[in-house]
């Protein structure tokens, strides 16, 4: 106990200690040093040998009980701190994961040669950085707000994996959309229509529109060939393996 309380500068150093916790800490030592004060007073007692033994041995265990409360609350105090540095241990671990899974949705778009990268996936890149940048500031901060630091990191990770699905799907569904217009060519020049509702998509897809492109390329390829989106699916799988 003493080297908590001898150490409790440093630890309000590097945790933002709430004045709950501080009032514990002091009120743990004042029982603590209460009951030192209460065996001192029993031990000079004692001295003088003419203190009945079972006086002492009820006086000893009343003493026991007090030292065994003071250790659970030493113990509550001292899992809250370690508490605490996990936290921020587990916390620095998870800001590694969640800039490793941005890395990977920054790779992964260009993995294909979008003619467009839509808005809204810059938009979900800047909130995402944004994220992860406020996990560091929140780290670099002495005293750290533990609390606050959980928050900013399901934050980051909530917003980063939002972020990986987001490139994933917009990339499949444009390689999908691509594959659709390509297998439509075929038609072109023998399905009435065709060729303007194939020309609509391919301006769609160069917008960057690629899930509307998708939907107009297969439901005017519906007319022609039926099970289309099955096949071109199965095709999309098996050009993915091949890979």
């Amino acid at each position: 106990m003493k080297g908590i309380l001898d150490g409790l500068d440093e630890i309000r150093n590097l945790y933002n200690l709430s004045e709950g916790d501080i009032e514990a800490l002091q009120m743990v030592g004042n029982d603590l040093e209460e009951l030192n004060s209460d065996y001192k007073v029993l031990s000079d007692h004692t001295g003088n040998q003419i203190f009945a033994y079972s006086k002492l041995t009820k006086e000893i265990d009343g003493l026991n009980v007090k030292l065994a409360k003071i250790e659970e609350k030493v113990d509550t105090i001292l899992n809250s701190i370690g508490s605490m540095k996990d936290d921020e241990v587990r916390a620095r671990q998870q800001l590694e994961e969640v800039k490793s899974i941005l890395k990977d949705s920054k790779e992964k778009i260009r993995e294909y040669n979008l003619p467009i990268i839509p808005q809204n996936y810059f938009v979900e890149l800047n909130e995402a950085q944004v994220a992860i940048k406020e996990i560091i500031r929140e780290l670099d901060k002495k005293p750290i707000t533990v609390d606050v630091l959980n928050t900013r990191v399901d934050t980051a990770r909530d917003l980063v994996l939002k972020l990986y699905n987001t490139t994933k799907e917009m990339m499949k569904t444009a390689m999908f959309a691509e594959m659709a217009i390509v297998y439509g060519n075929r038609y072109r020049s023998s399905v009435n229509d065709l060729d303007k509702f194939l020309t609509y998509a391919e301006k769609l897809f160069n917008q960057g529109e690629y899930k509307r492109s998708l939907e107009i390329s297969i439901n005017s390829l519906k007319k022609v060939e039926s099970g289309i989106y099955e096949k071109l699916l199965n095709l999309y799988a098996l050009k993915n393996e091949q890979k």
